[in-house]
């Protein structure tokens, strides 16, 4: 029917924003309180380089779809104050990461000598899944770009804490592949399908929408209201 919303169209429950705003204030405060100025610089860096290059290629493919023409005032100020976003944006995103862990830690330790130590790691399984599932299904890029930091860490967690003859053993290459590259590789699929296919990720259909409209107002020699 013509009245019906595609699933293109559907917004986010305001459910889910009122349950994440408070998880995320709670992820970032922890990990202030918990880790030093150098971890967050350090993580936050690693974090920033891959997700810098993919920005990179984006505004490269838009540049050349105007034409290569010159950029508007308004376009060189955001690339200049683009790093300095993406630097904070990584470091939330380690926030979160950092008190994921910590809470997984928490809760292995609290559970360990009980009763409840194999229905309380169901349950916590259970919803994780159905919160990762759900963040998935409606925040697909961004999910595929979890799975990318995840891979990237896998593979320098690897090489930090292995030996040179052990970086060259069959077993490691192995190890490798499959828990790095392999969820890269699924990552950007994932951040593909968001994009071209519904239910399209709004946050990155935003980010392409905004990005378009700037290289055609760009073309028309306009400033992007």
């Amino acid at each position: 029917m013509a009245n019906d919303k595609s699933r293109a169209e559907i917004e986010l429950h305001p459910v889910v924003y009122v349950v994440l705003a408070p998880f995320m204030f709670w992820g970032i405060f922890h990990a202030i309180q918990t880790r030093t100025a150098q971890d967050f610089v350090r993580y936050a860096s690693y974090i920033a380089l891959p997700l810098g290059g993919l920005l990179l290629i984006g505004l490269l493919i838009a540049w050349k779809d105007a034409d290569f023409r010159r950029p508007s005032l308004e376009q060189v100020v955001i690339l200049l104050f683009a790093p300095v976003g993406l630097f904070l944006a990584a470091a939330a995103y380690y926030a979160l990461g950092a008190a994921l862990k910590d809470a997984s830690v928490w809760l292995k330790a609290s559970s360990s000598s009980g009763a409840l130590t194999v229905p309380g790691t169901i349950l916590a399984t259970l919803g994780a899944g159905l919160a990762l599932f759900y963040f998935r299904l409606y925040l697909r890029s961004l999910y595929g770009l979890t799975e990318v930091m995840v891979g990237l860490a896998i593979a320098a967690m690897r090489v930090a804490g292995d030996t040179a003859p052990a970086f060259e053993s069959p077993a490691y290459l192995l190890a490798l592949l499959t828990a790095g590259v392999y969820l890269v590789v699924r990552g950007l699929d994932n951040i593909h399908q968001g994009i071209v296919k519904e239910p399209y990720d709004p946050i990155a259909r935003g980010l392409i929408d905004y990005f378009k409209k700037m290289s055609k107002q760009a073309t028309a020699g306009e400033s992007v209201s």
